[in-house]
């Protein structure tokens, strides 16, 4: 998994401005994904910066 490989890479730069967290949906493909990725990414951009 060269996205698993990657999130842990950039989680090791211990960057406070940089946030990696690397998600696996089961029993989801391409096409079912997309609602959780759509509702997950507006509630990420409605967030009230910390």
């Amino acid at each position: 998994m060269k996205a698993k490989a990657l999130a842990g890479r950039l989680s090791e730069i211990g960057n406070e401005h940089l946030s990696v967290e690397y998600r696996e949906y089961e029993h989801e493909n391409h096409i079912s994904v997309l609602p959780v990725l759509i509702s997950q990414a507006i509630r990420f951009a409605m967030q009230k910066p910390l």
